[in-house]
């Protein structure tokens, strides 16, 4: 093996979305996909200390080719300071750790929520709920957060948004990946460079 990849990410949800956008990736594009790993930090308060721990303890000496460290966060809670972690240092750690590491950064504009509403169409389908264009802008009225976007469907369809493991499998089913891998969004071109041959 030449190199792993090795993905951190927030939480279930952006886990179980990778594992299928990538799934997506080799097919859509017809591309190989590097050997990778998904590791959920469950907060973005554990890339803090616990990230590092993970990769000394599961990667650094079993792999000794190349490590290629990708870290997903959602932008939304970095607006106000404090922020919850100080990327840079932690890149730095990283790097300190073992000099076949190298970082980039998965950073998601917003939420998770935003780039599922990228297809919106199979979130209806989802819900069985149909809308036309003009109904969803009156539908979201003034709201701006992809979150509460969802939410507001959720509802529509006479579901609650829990952001659970099982419904977004379910979910993601309906979903047409293409439009993600197509939408030319830093995060997936960032992700598609480092995880394909």
């Amino acid at each position: 093996m030449e190199e792993i990849v090795i993905i951190f990410v927030e939480g279930h949800g952006e886990n179980i979305f990778f594992k299928k956008l990538i799934e997506e990736i080799k097919v859509v594009l017809k591309k190989q996909i590097k050997p990778y790993e998904i590791e959920n930090m469950k907060s973005i308060g554990r890339f803090k200390n616990k990230a590092l721990r993970i990769y000394k303890n599961r990667y650094k000496d079993k792999y000794k080719c190349k490590k290629i460290v990708l870290f997903n966060y959602d932008s939304d809670v970095f607006k106000e300071k404090p922020y919850p972690v100080d990327w840079k240092e932690i890149e730095k750690k990283f790097k300190e750790s073992d000099k076949n590491c190298t970082v980039d950064y998965l950073k998601v504009e917003e939420n998770l929520e935003d780039l599922l509403l990228l297809d919106i169409k199979g979130i209806m389908k989802f819900l069985k709920i149909k809308k036309s264009d003009n109904e969803l802008k009156i539908l979201f009225g003034s709201l701006e957060r992809g979150s509460d976007k969802i939410k507001l469907l959720f509802r529509e369809g006479s579901r609650i948004y829990t952001k659970n493991e099982r419904e977004l499998e379910e979910l993601l089913e309906h979903f047409d990946m293409k439009k993600i891998i197509n939408a030319d969004l830093h995060c997936i071109n960032v992700l598609i460079e480092k995880i394909t041959y």
